[in-house]
Protein backbone atom coordinates (compact mmCIF):
# COMPACT_ATOMS: atom_id res chain seq x y z
CA UNK A 1 0.00 0.00 0.00
CA UNK A 2 1.50 3.74 -0.88
CA UNK A 3 1.12 5.51 2.13
CA UNK A 4 2.09 9.24 0.55
CA UNK A 5 -2.37 9.99 0.68
CA UNK A 6 -3.68 10.30 3.40
CA UNK A 7 -7.05 7.90 4.25
CA UNK A 8 -10.48 9.95 5.10
CA UNK A 9 -12.66 9.21 7.75
CA UNK A 10 -15.25 7.69 6.24
CA UNK A 11 -18.27 5.64 6.64
CA UNK A 12 -19.16 2.03 5.50
CA UNK A 13 -21.57 2.39 2.93
CA UNK A 14 -18.68 4.46 1.25
CA UNK A 15 -15.83 1.93 1.80
CA UNK A 16 -18.10 -1.01 0.26
CA UNK A 17 -18.96 1.23 -2.74
CA UNK A 18 -15.98 2.17 -3.31
CA UNK A 19 -14.39 -1.70 -3.04
CA UNK A 20 -17.23 -2.50 -5.45
CA UNK A 21 -16.06 0.20 -7.87
CA UNK A 22 -12.35 -1.83 -7.72
CA UNK A 23 -14.27 -5.39 -8.79
CA UNK A 24 -15.08 -6.53 -5.25
CA UNK A 25 -18.59 -8.38 -4.46
CA UNK A 26 -20.68 -9.21 -1.67
CA UNK A 27 -21.15 -13.19 -1.23
CA UNK A 28 -23.72 -14.45 -2.69
CA UNK A 29 -25.66 -15.69 1.32
CA UNK A 30 -26.68 -13.58 3.35
CA UNK A 31 -23.53 -12.64 5.77
CA UNK A 32 -24.66 -13.03 9.64
CA UNK A 33 -23.30 -10.63 12.45
CA UNK A 34 -21.73 -7.09 11.77
CA UNK A 35 -19.28 -7.53 8.96
CA UNK A 36 -19.10 -8.15 5.27
CA UNK A 37 -16.44 -10.54 3.61
CA UNK A 38 -15.89 -9.03 -0.40
CA UNK A 39 -14.35 -10.69 -3.09
CA UNK A 40 -12.69 -9.52 -6.05
CA UNK A 41 -11.99 -12.84 -8.39
CA UNK A 42 -7.94 -12.43 -9.73
CA UNK A 43 -5.28 -14.92 -9.13
CA UNK A 44 -5.31 -15.45 -6.10
CA UNK A 45 -8.70 -13.94 -5.44
CA UNK A 46 -8.53 -11.09 -2.79
CA UNK A 47 -10.74 -10.73 0.16
CA UNK A 48 -11.37 -7.97 2.69
CA UNK A 49 -13.77 -7.91 5.54
CA UNK A 50 -15.64 -4.52 6.12
CA UNK A 51 -18.13 -3.70 9.00
CA UNK A 52 -21.54 -2.69 8.30
CA UNK A 53 -23.44 -0.03 9.14
CA UNK A 54 -20.50 2.12 11.02
CA UNK A 55 -20.63 5.91 10.55
CA UNK A 56 -17.21 6.66 9.99
CA UNK A 57 -13.84 4.21 10.05
CA UNK A 58 -10.81 5.11 11.55
CA UNK A 59 -8.18 5.46 9.31
CA UNK A 60 -6.15 2.38 10.68
CA UNK A 61 -8.92 0.20 9.95
CA UNK A 62 -9.37 1.38 6.54
CA UNK A 63 -5.62 0.87 6.22
CA UNK A 64 -6.11 -2.67 7.03
CA UNK A 65 -8.93 -3.67 5.36
CA UNK A 66 -7.44 -2.07 1.78
CA UNK A 67 -3.81 -3.93 2.86
CA UNK A 68 -6.40 -7.50 3.31
CA UNK A 69 -7.84 -6.50 -0.31
CA UNK A 70 -4.24 -5.63 -2.33
CA UNK A 71 -6.03 -1.77 -2.95
CA UNK A 72 -3.56 1.17 -2.90
CA UNK A 73 -4.62 4.31 -1.10
CA UNK A 74 -4.68 5.77 -4.30
CA UNK A 75 -6.68 3.48 -6.41
CA UNK A 76 -9.24 3.67 -3.76
CA UNK A 77 -9.24 7.23 -3.42
CA UNK A 78 -10.23 7.42 -6.81
CA UNK A 79 -12.94 5.00 -6.90
CA UNK A 80 -14.25 6.71 -4.14
CA UNK A 81 -14.61 9.43 -6.32
CA UNK A 82 -16.04 13.27 -5.93
CA UNK A 83 -13.42 15.56 -4.12
CA UNK A 84 -11.07 12.26 -2.51
CA UNK A 85 -10.60 11.57 -6.46
CA UNK A 86 -9.79 14.78 -7.59
CA UNK A 87 -7.02 15.55 -4.59
CA UNK A 88 -5.42 12.52 -5.89
CA UNK A 89 -5.07 12.72 -9.23
CA UNK A 90 -3.72 16.19 -8.49
CA UNK A 91 -1.52 14.29 -6.24
CA UNK A 92 -0.07 11.93 -8.73
CA UNK A 93 0.12 14.49 -11.17
CA UNK A 94 2.08 16.81 -9.19
CA UNK A 95 4.11 13.55 -7.89
CA UNK A 96 4.82 12.80 -11.60
CA UNK A 97 5.70 16.35 -12.58
CA UNK A 98 8.74 16.29 -9.67
CA UNK A 99 10.11 13.12 -11.16
CA UNK A 100 9.83 13.84 -14.55
CA UNK A 101 13.52 14.65 -15.76
CA UNK A 102 14.32 18.07 -16.27
CA UNK A 103 15.72 19.26 -19.77
CA UNK A 104 18.66 21.61 -20.27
Amino acid sequence: MDGDAELPRIGSDAVLKALARLGFKKPKHKTKGSHTTLRRECDPPDRCTVVQGKSEIPGPTLASILKQGNVTTSEFLIALGGAHARAERQRLKQAEKNTEPRQA
